[in-house]
């Protein structure tokens, strides 16, 4: 674990995957945001057990947890093949 925290801090010395997630952190909700401005009438699909699943909040951490795995996942493909990370990010 100590090794790859190495690895990891000396790829943020980098700078290239960090400015790249960065670009897709702030990219992505714009474009979201983008795509609800643009659509006036948009449909939610929600269904009834949607209304009859109860609220857990410490499931919140899990939740969030998944953005880590996300960033950390864009990390691993970026220290064994660039350009796959790259094909990554841009789809």
């Amino acid at each position: 674990m100590k090794k790859f925290l190495k690895s990891f801090y000396n790829e943020l010395k980098n700078k290239e995957f960090l400015i790249t997630i960065s670009f897709f952190i702030i990219i992505q909700p714009l474009c979201f945001e983008l795509t609800k401005l643009l659509q006036f009438n948009y449909h939610t699909f929600n269904m009834y057990i949607d209304n009859n699943i109860p609220f857990i909040p410490y499931l919140i951490y899990i939740y969030n947890s998944f953005y880590f795995f996300i960033i950390f996942s864009f990390y691993y493909i970026y220290t064994k093949d660039r350009k796959r990370y790259f094909e990554g990010i841009i789809a």
